[in-house]
């Protein structure tokens, strides 16, 4: 019997370290950092809100080893094409005489994203690591709604943490394309008057 609560034991603790939530903070459409109140795990993911023109952020710490899995959910208003943004993984260094010792880190760190919710996903729409900008190409006919963000890795020592901001690129207007035209004819016309 006590063989059988001892087995229980290691087998929850084990899952607690697989599925951990980090303290987080969120800044929606360019405003104050905020600690975010959801755990990040897929029933209750931090909310980004509406994303737009300005950059939409989010910083998480998380302070116990093994793999991690969270989630953020946004909307994309009518108008917006593009997503663009970055993320970034952050180290944890002790300065010792004979140099930094790390002491914690985040490996094998991915960010994707998808259409819909955590709950009901819809269609991916693409994955980007750490250390790196990423751009999802302009769609004029990319669906207003609901997005959300997978942030997936592995947690070493005494902890990491990662970021990540972006924020929507407006759909050009008929108008941009019209000026660029008749800007770039009037260019040609003036090429071809100057003499030689």
């Amino acid at each position: 019997m006590k063989f059988k609560i001892l087995a229980l034991a290691v087998v929850l603790g084990t899952g607690a370290c697989l599925v951990q939530a980090g303290t987080a903070f969120v800044s929606q459409t360019g405003g104050p950092l905020t600690q975010s109140n959801n755990s990040g795990l897929i029933g209750a993911p931090h909310a980004l809100g509406l994303l737009g023109a300005p950059f939409s952020s989010i910083f998480v710490t998380l302070s116990s080893p093994g793999s991690f899995n969270e989630y953020a959910t946004l909307s994309i208003p009518a108008g917006f094409a593009g997503i663009e943004g970055a993320s970034n993984t952050y180290s944890l260094a002790v300065e010792l005489p004979s140099g930094p010792m790390l002491i914690g880190g985040i490996d094998n760190f991915s960010l994707k994203v998808f259409s819909g919710t955590p709950i009901s996903p819809e269609k991916f729409e693409g994955s980007f690591a750490a250390g790196r900008t990423f751009s999802l190409p302009d769609r004029p006919n990319r669906p207003a709604g609901d997005y959300f963000l997978q942030f997936t890795g592995t947690v070493n020592g005494v902890g990491g943490q990662y970021s990540a901001a972006m924020h929507a690129s407006p759909v050009p207007e008929p108008s941009i394309y019209l000026m660029t035209l008749l800007g770039l004819g009037v260019l040609a016309w003036r090429v071809r008057r100057t003499p030689v």
